[in-house]
C-alpha cells in the first residue's frame, strides 16, 4: 500500500521510494511502450514510443520526445529528461519488448510495472495505469462515456448483430494473414457491441490468429469483413496482398461489396474505442442499406 502521508505514487515492491511531485511541479511520465497504455488526462508526459500509426493518437504523441523504439528503449534519452515516474511492461511478459530497459530504469527513477497480459485486452492495464498515477477518476469517466455508447449502439442494432457474422483482418506477412480475435485488443469492442464472429475469429485467449493466404476460405461464413487500411482507405499492414487473391474476390461478402477499410486498429484507450464504436456503426449503416 502506499503511504498515506504522501501524495504518492503507489510503487510496486523493491520499487524506490519517492514522493511524487507537488503542485505545481510538474509531474514526468515516460511511457516506453505507448501502443498498450494510452495517456490519462492530467499528466504531463515526458518522453514516448510513438510506433502506433494511428494519425488521431499519434499526433500529440510526435509533440513529445522521443525515447526510442518499442523493441529499443534508449534510456540515455529518458535519463535525460529526468523522470519522476517511468511506467512500462512488466520485465519477462509477452510485450516487455526492449529486455533489460526496465531493470535499468529503475537506477534512474521509480518504475510501475504494467502487466498487460497475452490478448492485447488494454482495459485493465489502463485501470492500472490509472490507479498508479492517482487518476482514477478520469479513469472511470472515459469508461462510463465508452460503455454508454456501446450499449446504445449494442441496443440499436441489436437484430442485425445477431445475425451478421463478422470478421477484422488485421494484418498480413510471410504467407499469413491474421484476424482479431473477441479477447484481443480491437475485439473487445465489438465484442461490447454483440457482434456474431465469422467461425475463424472464435476466442482463443489471444490478440489474434494467423491463418495461411491459401486458407482465405475460412472467411467464406462472414456477412462483412472489416481490414486495416490507411487514412485513404487503401489496404494497410500488408493486406494489399490479401485483397489481390483470387480467393478474396470470390468471398461472399467481398462480392456482395460488404469489405469494408476501417482506421481504428490497436485500440488501447476508451475514447480510442469510441472512434471505433462510431465508425464501426457507419459501416453496419452500408452494410445495411
Amino acid at each position: 500500500m502506499p503511504d498515506r502521508r504522501r501524495r504518492g505514487l503507489a510503487h510496486p515492491a523493491g520499487a524506490p521510494d519517492r514522493p511524487a511531485p507537488r503542485p505545481p511541479a510538474r509531474r514526468r511520465e515516460l511511457t516506453p511502450q505507448a501502443r498498450r497504455r494510452p495517456p490519462v488526462g492530467g499528466i504531463d508526459y515526458t518522453g514516448t514510443d510513438a510506433s502506433n500509426m494511428y494519425p488521431d493518437y499519434v499526433a500529440p504523441l510526435l509533440r513529445i520526445a522521443d525515447i526510442g523504439k518499442i523493441t529499443a528503449t534508449d534510456i540515455e534519452r529518458i535519463a535525460a529528461l529526468h523522470p519522476d515516474l517511468i511506467l512500462g511492461p512488466t520485465p519477462g511478459s509477452r510485450y516487455d519488448n526492449s529486455p533489460g530497459a526496465m531493470r535499468k530504469a529503475k537506477e534512474l527513477a521509480p518504475v510501475f510495472p504494467v502487466d498487460f497480459g497475452t490478448s492485447g485486452d488494454w482495459r485493465g492495464p489502463l485501470a492500472d495505469t490509472a490507479r498508479a498515477v492517482n487518476r482514477t477518476a478520469v479513469h472511470d469517466k472515459l469508461k462510463a462515456d465508452y460503455e454508454a455508447d456501446a450499449t446504445r449502439l449494442r441496443g440499436a442494432y441489436t437484430g442485425l448483430l445477431g445475425r451478421t457474422r463478422i470478421g477484422v483482418l488485421s494484418y498480413a506477412q510471410n504467407g499469413n494473414y491474421s484476424l482479431d480475435l473477441p479477447d484481443g485488443s480491437d475485439g473487445v469492442v465489438l465484442r461490447d457491441t454483440g457482434v456474431t464472429w465469422g467461425r475463424a475469429g472464435k476466442a482463443n485467449g489471444d490478440n489474434g490468429v494467423e491463418l495461411s493466404l491459401e486458407e482465405i476460405g475460412r472467411l467464406d461464413d462472414c456477412d462483412l469483413l472489416l481490414y486495416r487500411a490507411d487514412a485513404k482507405g487503401a489496404p494497410a499492414g500488408g493486406l494489399a496482398d490479401v485483397l489481390r487473391l483470387p480467393g478474396w474476390a470470390h468471398l461472399p461478402a467481398v462480392r456482395a461489396g460488404h469489405a469494408y477499410p476501417i482506421t481504428w486498429n490497436d485500440v488501447c484507450s476508451y475514447r480510442w474505442g469510441q472512434l471505433a464504436l462510431r465508425d464501426f456503426e457507419s459501416k453496419l449503416k452500408q452494410y445495411a442499406a
